[in-house]
């Protein structure tokens, strides 16, 4: 987070977030190795722990060269993954929310706004706003297939729909030939 210049400002913003030194990796039954890696808490609208997602790294904080460098831990039984978030801080009035973890602290470090990641796209339609948020604030992702758009777009009609205010902000610059 350093390396990349998104560690919030007074380290604020970590509250769900852990280090592991040495998280093995493991790709079907076979284990790969022992890899840093980001470990975040993934709780419900309620604030329950749902799940743990893993950002796998390698020793100089890129993101590991493994097959899948973030994943998700299996979701128990009776519970979903759909409407929950990691959430980088308590439950604010007024909030932004982002599919991942970089750019909800981003987000955080940009605006002084509370942010949290909600995973994917999918994690962004299903979103449930907890009690006590009054506004949020969608940062969509700008991706050539147009998917973190159209999650914005979707969540934030449903949203209004829920009398909560939302708005969409998607970065303006066009994306770069060759990126993704």
């Amino acid at each position: 987070l350093m390396r990349r210049f998104i560690l919030p400002a007074n380290g604020r913003g970590l509250e769900s977030v852990a280090v592991h030194p040495g998280l093995f990796y493991a790709d079907g039954e076979k284990v790969l190795g022992n890899y840093p890696a980001l470990v975040c808490r993934v709780t419900d609208c309620e604030g329950n722990l749902v799940t743990l997602h893993r950002t796998y790294l390698s020793s100089n904080g890129f993101k590991a060269k493994v097959p899948t460098p973030k994943k998700l831990m299996s979701v128990p039984d009776g519970m979903s993954i759909n409407g929950a978030a990691i959430r980088l801080t308590s439950v604010k009035p007024v909030l932004g929310i982002a599919e991942g973890l970089e750019t909800a602290l981003s987000v955080m470090r940009l605006t002084g706004m509370a942010c949290w990641s909600v995973i994917s796209a999918n994690g962004m339609r299903s979103f449930q706003v907890p009690a006590g948020v009054k506004e949020v604030h969608i940062y969509a992702d700008k991706d050539i297939s147009g998917e973190g758009e159209r999650a914005a777009n979707e969540l934030h009609d449903r949203l209004t729909k829920e009398g909560i205010k939302a708005m969409v902000h998607l970065p303006p610059h066009e994306i770069p030939k060759g990126g993704k």
